[in-house]
């Protein structure tokens, strides 16, 4: 049938495969037979490359020529678009490191010492970086706000000086701890201020300063400042301060270089003209000491500390002067003014620099609250006053209330105001503040006329 047929067909064909198989032995050649055949080729080869040399491609124009082969052409990144650097797997290259602006090595030559002024109206001294640095400053800036003209680049170098410190600087600012944070706790925060040699005065600019305020004119002895020198005939206006004595601590900070600021000056060689003075030996080393203490009331406080010589300097002020003003026009205020009292047992000279070319000073009093008033911008005049003001020039005092008053008054030698106060205090007493300027056209000029005696 036809399904025998076609299982017939299969079976005769594998039979027949089967039988045409045989058993054929595997012949190798041994290894002598086989460097002889390799020789063989590579003669051959040898043969060919002499009749036709390979040639290196040609280059069509424009196409950049392959970069050599290395082993660093065979190294694989580890991660897909990043060129690995040798040893360093899965990291690349940074910049370069900027150059420094200032040289942190010592100047070849000694830098002369010279006075700067930062643009946040501090006082520093121009000196090398590595100069600043060892002399515990801090880096404010190049000098002269990039217009120095040494050869050698410097910075501006200030000053800070912290509870504990000691510091012979020329100029340095004391702070309180984390100014200008408020602190409302400190026991004892002392300053000492070693004097440098050919130093007379040490002024204290009082940019920020807010203590607890008096009681009936004098300084609580749990907040307030003590001045303390060791030179023995150091004249100290006044050795306690205490209140608000800055008038805005949030103003420009370049207000801060104006010298009409609320300041103290120390006077550190005004000896005694009416006795002879017996010398001391081994005298303790100059200094003065600023300390300062807290007790439960929100204080802080920022002070200009500066160390002026007796070399006709422009801060240098005439002996006995608490206060010195050096500009042609200003602002006064007595000490306490900003928190409306002032001490008592006070006697305190603010003094004016001459002006040579002036014929007149003009005082515009804003504000005068000195010893008894008699009614609103009314002022009393000599004996009557117990605590009042007196202009230097002039033969008497004045007392009482004033508001927005001018006196001009001639100018007769050294100008400026003096104030003394008793041993009372009432709360209409808060101080004076007035402008000042000097006049050099007098020509039909009014001046003030005192009340005369009926």
């Amino acid at each position: 049938s036809l399904l025998q047929e076609m299982l017939f067909v299969p079976c005769a064909l594998l039979s027949f495969l089967l039988s045409s198989v045989s058993c054929v032995p595997i012949s190798r050649l041994s290894p002598v037979q086989e460097h002889q055949d390799a020789a063989g080729q590579s003669s051959v080869m040898v043969d060919m490359l002499k009749d036709k040399p390979l040639t290196p491609p040609v280059l069509e124009e424009g196409h950049a020529p392959p970069p050599p082969l290395s082993n660093d052409t065979y190294r694989q990144p580890s991660k897909p678009n990043k060129s690995g650097l040798p040893g360093i797997p899965n990291k690349m290259e940074g910049p370069p490191p900027s150059p420094l602006l200032f040289p942190l090595s010592s100047p070849p030559i000694p830098l002369p010492a010279e006075e700067c002024l930062t643009k946040d109206g501090e006082v520093g001294e121009c000196l090398s970086a590595h100069d600043c640095g060892q002399t515990n400053g801090m880096m404010s800036g190049l000098c002269h706000q990039g217009m120095d003209h040494s050869a050698y680049p410097r910075v501006c170098c200030t000053y800070k000086a912290h509870c504990g410190f000691s510091t012979s600087k020329m100029v340095s600012y004391f702070t309180s701890p984390a100014y200008p944070q408020i602190i409302s706790n400190h026991s004892d925060c002392n300053l000492e201020v070693d004097l440098n040699p050919g130093v007379c005065q040490v002024r204290l600019d009082f940019l920020d300063f807010q203590l607890a305020g008096m009681t009936k004119g004098i300084c609580s002895t749990s907040n307030q400042m003590k001045i303390e020198s060791t030179v023995k005939h150091a004249y100290i206006p006044t050795n306690s301060l205490c209140g608000k004595l800055s008038a805005n601590s949030n103003a420009d900070p370049l207000d801060n270089l104006r010298t009409d600021h609320p300041h103290l000056y120390i006077h550190l060689e005004d000896l005694p003209v009416d006795r002879k003075v017996k010398k001391v030996p081994n005298p303790a080393t100059p200094s003065i000491s600023l300390g300062v203490k807290v007790t439960n009331h929100p204080s802080k406080w920022n002070i200009r500390v500066t160390q002026i010589q007796c070399d006709g300097a422009p801060l240098q002020a005439p002996g006995g002067c608490a206060q010195y003003y050096n500009a042609a026009s200003g602002t006064m205020a007595s000490l306490g003014y900003y928190d409306n009292q002032y001490m008592v047992d006070m006697d305190m000279a603010a003094c004016i620099r001459h002006d040579q070319r002036a014929c007149a000073i003009a005082y515009t009093i804003d504000s005068l609250n000195i010893g008894n008033t008699r009614g609103l911008n009314k002022l009393g005049y000599g004996l009557t006053c117990d605590d009042y003001i007196s202009f230097q020039g002039e033969k008497t005092g004045m007392c009482g209330s004033a508001v927005s008053r001018e006196v001009v008054l001639p100018v007769r030698g050294a100008q400026g105001v003096f104030m003394h106060s008793d041993s009372t205090h009432s709360k209409s007493e808060t101080g004076f503040k007035m402008q000042y300027r000097y006049i050099r056209d007098c020509e039909g000029l009014q001046y003030f006329r005192y009340p005369q005696p009926k």
